[in-house]
């Protein structure tokens, strides 16, 4: 059997890492023995997914101590400022990765990429830099059809889960499994620390290559906005939104490809049940959070309005946050559309009876959500942060 113990997987990390020792805060020690408790208990994994787990867990151990130990290295990295950073949240499959890519290219904005993400703390010291090559060896190693349902690619803009999981809380977790028991704990937790990790990684890619302006973007923050404005007050959020019935069924279809890569059995009725219970908590909750929010830091998008005109989408948000819109902006948000467009291949197709569930007991459970942001008759375009048609 492959070891999981929490003592396994710090060796194993020490020894990846050149001797690290210093993990830092040990809060992380809870959620990660939660973890590994329900993966023991509860998943119905053959060894490639113990092995699996396995390697996940080392090379997160392994990002909190070159973290750290680049924090403690160099102490001015924590007063490096993170001014205004947007944040683009809201529920799965809303149009975020396409609205992240065309944000990111303002020529005063940076949104780290995710090789950058994955391994955040440079190599020692005239050791070689081989974080691209196995950022670009994960993304190679991702089925075809889970490629184009999801594009990854190391050199392009990544989401802020490759960070937040570093404290072992992410429902990212979840796709390598059934995990009941961690996923209710996880539910229940407060996330302001795992946000001051998020902080301190940015501030070290900060460090190492200014800018004016970061764009950040994970549909999970739309769970957290009290953490995440608890550790970035100033921060500028775009709550993007979709037909939540559509949006579900194509995070089923999703997570169904995921839970396939990873080499789980797939069980469409309970990852149905899954992702409908959380859809509607992410909107519970974000919908709570809002209320923290001065109305000049939040602005609404709907997905027909970025996808039929990505250019007045972009220029629309950039007015509502006070920026800049420049022409080469436009132009660079065009052919970035276009090359997209070309890769994406034939279309993602979807329903939610393929996962259990059924359209007019979903609808009743978001009824409040689409009343609120006209998602009942369609999805409007935008104009500022208001919903018109």
């Amino acid at each position: 059997m492959i070891d999981l113990s929490i003592e396994a997987l710090h060796a194993a990390a020490t020894e990846a890492s050149g001797g690290l020792v210093d993990f830092g805060d040990p809060e992380y020690l809870e959620p990660l023995q939660v973890l590994l408790g329900s993966a023991e208990r509860e998943e119905k994994a053959d060894e490639r997914g113990r092995a699996l787990l396995r390697q996940i867990c080392v090379r997160v151990l392994g990002a909190r101590l070159t973290i750290r130990a680049a924090l403690r290295a160099t102490p001015a990295i924590r007063s490096v400022p993170v001014r205004a950073p947007i944040f683009i949240v809201g529920l799965p499959r809303t149009g975020s990765t396409l609205l992240h890519r065309l944000l990111a290219l303002a020529a005063d904005a940076r949104a780290p990429l995710l090789w950058e993400l994955m391994e955040p703390a440079s190599p020692p010291a005239g050791a070689a830099d081989e974080r691209i090559h196995r950022a670009e060896r994960f993304c190679s190693a991702r089925p075809a059809e889970l490629s184009r349902v999801h594009p990854m690619g190391a050199r392009e803009p990544g989401e802020c889960y490759w960070l937040l999981r570093n404290g072992f809380k992410s429902q990212g977790f979840c796709l390598l499994g059934e995990r009941p028991s961690y996923e209710q704990w996880l539910e229940a937790q407060e996330m302001t620390s795992s946000y001051a990790h998020h902080r301190a990684a940015l501030q070290l890619l900060l460090h190492a290559r200014p800018a004016k302006r970061l764009v950040l973007k994970m549909p999970g923050h739309l769970d957290h906005l009290d953490a995440l404005l608890a550790v970035y007050p100033d921060a500028r959020i775009v709550h993007l939104h979709r037909d939540p019935l559509t949006a579900l069924a194509s995070d089923c279809s999703l997570w169904g490809l995921i839970t396939a890569a990873n080499g789980q059995p797939i069980d469409r009725k309970r990852i149905g049940a899954r992702l409908r219970r959380r859809f509607v908590r992410s909107i519970d909750r974000g919908l709570a959070a809002r209320r923290l929010l001065h109305p000049r830091q939040i602005v609404d998008v709907h997905y027909r309005a970025l996808v039929d005109d990505p250019v007045a989408t972009v220029r629309t948000i950039h007015r509502h946050f006070g920026l800049d819109f420049v022409d080469e902006h436009a132009t660079r948000i065009v052919a970035t559309e276009r090359r997209l467009a070309a890769a994406r291949g034939g279309p993602h197709r979807y329903t939610l009876s393929d996962y259990g569930l059924d359209a007019a007991e979903v609808s009743a459970d978001f009824a409040h959500y689409r009343r609120a942001f006209g998602l009942e008759r369609g999805e409007p375009r935008m104009e500022g942060n208001q919903c018109t048609r």
